[in-house]
Formats: C-alpha cells, structure tokens, sequence
C-alpha cells in the first residue's frame, strides 16, 4: 500500500531528506540539486501532495518588489543611469498586476531583515551580488529573488562572450592586427570578461598573442601605459568597460595620442557618458530592459507557481560602433 503524504514531513519520509530540504525545493532554492529537486516534485506529484498556499495571486493584491542595488563604495558603476529601463522592464512583467517597485541598497536591506521588517514578495538584485546571509534570509522567509547581470542562479545576465567577440570582429574586419585588453581585475564580471576576450581572439585572431593589461583601478590608465601598448604593436584597446575606456581617451589627449589613427578604443555597457564622447565611443549597449523585463516575468511566475524552476538566461547585447575604431 502506497504511503500517505499529506504533510511536508510525509514527503521528507518517503524521499529521505529532511523538511527544510522539501522547503527549499518549493522555495526554488537554487542550492539544491537538479537530481534531487526532480525527486521531491516527481514523488509530490505522484501523490498529489500540494504545500499549503504554494500558489499565490498576483492579481487581486498589491505586490512589492524590492530593487536592491549595492551599497555605495569607490567601485560601484553608475548602475542608476539606466534606471528608467529597468523600471519599465520590470512594470511591463508585472502588467496587470498591482505593484510597488522600491529601490534600496544591501546594507539598508540587511538593516531591515535584521529588524524584522516585511521585505516585500520579490527582490531584484540590479548588478551586484546577494551576500550569502541575505540569500539565506530570504530563501528562509520565502521570498524568491534574481540577479541582474550577475551569472549567481537565478539570474538573468549580458552574454559577455558574444558581446566582446563583436567587437573583436569588428575589429578584424576594419583592418585592425593586435587588440589589447585592459581588465579591471577587481570588478565581480572581469574574469568572465578576460575570458571574453581571449574567446575573441582565439576566433578572429587566432596566430597574435593575446595582450593584457591589468589596472587595480580604472583612474590608474595614463598615457605612457598607452605608449608601452603601442610599442608592444598594439593597435587596439579592447576595454573591460565604457569608464575604463573613457579614461583612455583622457589619456590618449593627455599624450597626444590619436583616435583611432594611433590607436582604436572599445568599451563595454553603453554608460550614457560614452554617447556623449568625442570620438563617440565603439562599445555593446547592455539590453537592460529586456534583461530587467525578463527577469520580472520570472519573478512573477515564481511568486505565482513555487514550482517555477531556477532560471539562467543570458541575453545578447547590440553593437555600437562610434568613431572610435
């Protein structure tokens, strides 16, 4: 005779893991693993068993989705330039559905988990990473919540190798011998983006050794560090993003340097700043609002269906070619 699940503790029984493990599962807690994930819903349905509300309107009551972006410190990017669009990314997932969008740091968001305040019923992380205490507050209390642009599951993210393998080939296809690339080595998305280049080197300049250039700090580029990659035959700077690359210019004016007949400069993300340059600047525009509105839908039918499974999106970005290259 078949067991009876009627309690989460049945089913922990019948599966052999603990409660708060079939808690998770129904909590979309992306720590636990596909192989025991599918065992938990298949032995749920098989059963019938259905977590008390596990599903939830998103209709008939007001939503509040939290839009946590990181706490202020010299390394923090202009995250908010794009604010619009990551707003009606967001509202557009939640057409039809009363809401609230409120934007507060990390550490404002720790002061209020701490205080045991209400959160909200989604959190949205713009461009940083949870800390691992949050994560584990929020999946403990049931909120499900997803990355922008940061590849921690669930995310939704820029596909950084297609974006910098563009610019590679635009830069072959202008003639171009020897691409450098300057990292910014201490930024959460530099090695996924070193990896980039050297993707893009090995497709559309597979017989030049590849060249990099490490700053601790964007500010730390100067002319004479654009001199030492010219005399290395470079004829090409491929920077890790828009700031790095506007630096550049300062420098390449600072030295007399030329662009794009000394040296061609492409940057990364599309920062409003970089549409105002002189040359304007070659670069990737992120796809914020389809990223912020896919990231939304997700939300959405997670708040709705704990069943929704974990999601791992890449999206790829639009080439802007300026005067630069």
């Amino acid at each position: 005779m078949s067991p009876t699940v009627r309690t989460i503790e049945d089913l922990a029984r019948l599966v052999e893991v603990s409660p708060s493990t079939i808690s998770r599962v129904f909590n979309n807690d992306p720590r636990i693993s596909t192989k025991t994930r599918k065992k938990v819903l298949d032995l749920a349905r098989e059963h019938d068993f259905t977590p008390v509300q596990r599903k939830r309107s998103v209709s008939n009551r007001e939503l509040r989705i939290l839009l946590v972006t990181p706490s202020l410190n010299p390394q923090t990017p202009h995250i908010m330039d794009e604010a619009m669009m990551l707003f009606d990314g967001l509202s557009n997932a939640f057409t039809g559905a009363r809401r609230i969008l409120e934007v507060m740091n990390s550490d404002e968001l720790m002061e209020n988990m701490r205080g045991g305040r209400h959160i909200g019923d989604g959190v949205v992380s713009v461009f940083h990473k949870l800390g691992d205490i949050i994560r584990e507050k929020l999946e403990k209390a049931g909120i499900p919540y997803i990355h922008l642009n940061r590849t921690i599951v669930p995310y939704v993210a820029s596909n950084d190798y297609k974006g910098f393998s563009m610019i590679a080939a635009h830069l072959a296809q202008r003639g171009y011998k020897k691409p450098a690339f300057v990292d910014f080595g201490l930024h959460p998305r530099s090695v996924e983006r070193r990896a980039a280049y050297m993707s893009g080197m090995i497709q559309n300049f597979p017989d030049i050794q590849p060249y990099i250039v490490e700053l601790p700090q964007p500010d730390m580029i100067d002319s004479a560090l654009l001199r030492t990659c010219i005399n290395q035959d470079c004829d090409a700077l491929m920077c890790f993003n828009d700031e790095t690359a506007l630096r550049a210019y300062a420098a390449c004016t600072e030295g007399g340097i030329r662009i794009p007949e000394d040296l061609a400069i492409t940057g990364y993300d599309d920062v409003p700043a970089a549409r105002l340059s002189t040359p304007r600047l070659t670069t990737v525009k992120l796809p914020i609002y389809h990223v912020s509105q896919l990231a939304g839908r997700w939300l959405r039918d997670v708040i709705r269906d704990r069943d929704t499974p974990p999601i791992s999106l890449e999206v790829t970005g639009e080439l802007i070619v300026g005067g630069s290259t």
